[in-house]
């Protein structure tokens, strides 16, 4: 089976869609061959054939142009299918197409989100009409991608993502240091939350009676990127409830560091007010650590019956959520062990095996022989 891989993104980065291809494209080369199209060949050279892509494909903007009109002269071999990790393909692609759809955020989210990339989200969306069939990453994006009314729903399957980072045998003591604290991890766009949980932050009781640390004034860790405005916006939040010396910001960590504040932490707290996934809830779960989130639809299936869900757009009830956890040592044990197994459902090799899946009942003669292609609607 020969898969066409459109991995034209940033792939440097660790962080997102990035992360999503870079996690994919090994399991996926053990199930199929790869043919992997990137600005980045380097990095993916050990899982198959690689074609060197402009490097301008790494911007928003111009990718979104770049597939819609010039994929299309890559798709040379009958006997192949495109995938595209990013809801944008080629109009009229030459070879059967699947694209996915890890949310609908551009849509959604008003405020931070500029004008001409929603444009472009909403321009990529409408190429979906050409896709045989459309993977989300939860049954909650599914939902929102049904509203639009852009494909038939047969044509839209759920395929979980795996952790973007697992346990590291390397991950040391460096959360050690900063204990006791919680943490949270992602980015910092306006519907992470951030301004509501540091302001529940503000007012919890910070003294926390932890075993084997000296320190006993707890600590909020946040990790995650952001643009300039979006860390000065977080930073003014932390100044205006004088939290300076217990809020402690990184931006980008490498896997090891995250293990370690993962393992280490009281738990981890997510208070998106809309998700398509979730990633840090799945690895925090996956170390062991119990989870505080909102009652984001995303959030609740992927964490199950392993957290406490709070209202996002409520600091009152974030408060009460967190301090529920720091005061029931017995509740964020039993939570952990609910996460570990909860977690054990979402794996790499699963998403591998679903695409992969997809894939041959499209090609005839390719071990499946139901295939599906049609004309989009």
């Amino acid at each position: 089976m020969q898969i066409i891989f459109n991995a034209a993104f940033d792939t440097k980065l660790k962080v997102g869609i990035s992360l999503y291809i870079q996690k994919l494209i090994p399991h996926l080369a053990k199930v199929c061959d790869l043919t992997i199209l990137t600005p980045d060949p380097h990095l993916f050279s050990d899982y198959g054939k690689t074609i060197p892509v402009p490097d301008f494909v790494r911007y928003n903007l111009r990718r979104t142009l770049w597939t819609m009109t010039a994929l299309n002269q890559y798709l040379k071999k009958t006997e192949a299918v495109l995938f595209s990790p990013l809801p944008t393909l080629p109009l009229f692609p030459k070879i059967p197409a699947i694209a996915v759809v890890h949310d609908i955020t551009p849509l959604l989210v008003r405020r931070s989100i500029p004008a001409k990339e929603k444009l472009f989200f909403y321009l990529g969306l409408q190429s979906l009409k050409f896709a045989d069939y459309i993977i989300t990453v939860s049954n909650h994006t599914r939902k929102d991608l049904r509203k639009l009314h852009l494909v038939p729903r047969n044509r839209i399957v759920v395929a979980y993502n795996g952790p973007g980072i697992t346990p590291s045998p390397f991950a040391a003591d460096f959360g050690k240091q900063f204990t006791p604290y919680i943490l949270y991890v992602g980015s910092h766009s306006a519907h992470k939350n951030l301004s509501r949980l540091i302001a529940a932050f503000a007012r919890i009781n910070r003294k926390v009676e932890v075993p084997n640390s000296q320190n006993q004034e707890l600590k909020l860790v946040i990790v995650g990127p952001g643009s300039p405005e979006q860390l000065a916006q977080t930073r003014r939040t932390i100044a205006r409830f004088s939290l300076q010396p217990q809020v402690l910001l990184f931006d980008q960590l490498d896997e090891n560091r995250l293990s370690s504040l993962y393992r280490h932490c009281l738990f981890l707290v997510q208070p998106s007010v809309y998700e398509g996934f979730g990633l840090p809830v799945l690895e925090a779960m996956l170390h062991g650590a119990p989870v505080a989130c909102s009652k984001t639809l995303s959030l609740l299936e992927v964490a199950g019956d392993a957290a406490v869900f709070f209202d996002p757009y409520s600091t009152e009830d974030i408060l009460n959520k967190i301090q529920l956890l720091l005061d029931q040592p017995q509740l964020r044990q039993r939570l952990a062990e609910e996460g570990l197994k909860q977690a054990a459902q979402f794996n790499w090799d699963k998403t591998a095996q679903k695409i992969a899946m997809l894939a041959r009942r499209l090609v005839p003669g390719s071990g499946n022989l139901e295939t599906v292609r049609s004309p989009p609607n």
